[in-house]
This record gives C-alpha cells, structure tokens and sequence, in this order.
C-alpha cells in the first residue's frame, strides 16, 4: 500500500532526489549503455534480479522510475 492517495503517487512515487545533484525531479538518462566497476558478461541470463545499470535495453534509470511509478498506481510490484 502506497504511503502517498492516487494523486499524490502519480507525482511523486518512485522518486528520490539525486544523491549527487540533489535534484528533486528524476534525471533523464540517454545512455544506452554504462560504465561498471566489474567486468560483465554480455548475457542477461548470467545476471541476478539486482543486477548494475549495463544496457539500456535490459534496464535504465529513467524506466526504472517510471516501473515503480506504474507499480505504485497499480498497487503491483514493478
């Protein structure tokens, strides 16, 4: 159950402010790919569920906000 009423979440789930810029709303990631400390294999399969931003096909900061939006409004997982 959400801690925000509908409208509310539709604003404000799944958002924190950026720990570095300390920004209130989500930043906007055009990457298609990242920079990791460990070297990674090129398969989604050897990945876990928690798994570092690689490829933005697989998974980006941007659509990761939006899931637990759509998650929150839903009242589903994301």
């Amino acid at each position: 159950m959400s801690k925000y009423r509908m409208r509310t979440a539709a604003i404000h789930a799944g958002e924190s402010a950026d720990p570095l810029t300390g920004a209130s709303t989500p930043n906007l990631v055009l990457a298609n790919s990242f920079v990791v400390s460990e070297p990674q294999g090129f398969s989604i399969n050897s990945f876990e569920d928690e798994r570092p931003f690689i490829y933005t096909r697989w998974d980006n900061p941007t659509v990761k906000v939006l899931e637990e939006k759509l998650a929150v409004l839903e009242n589903a997982e994301d």
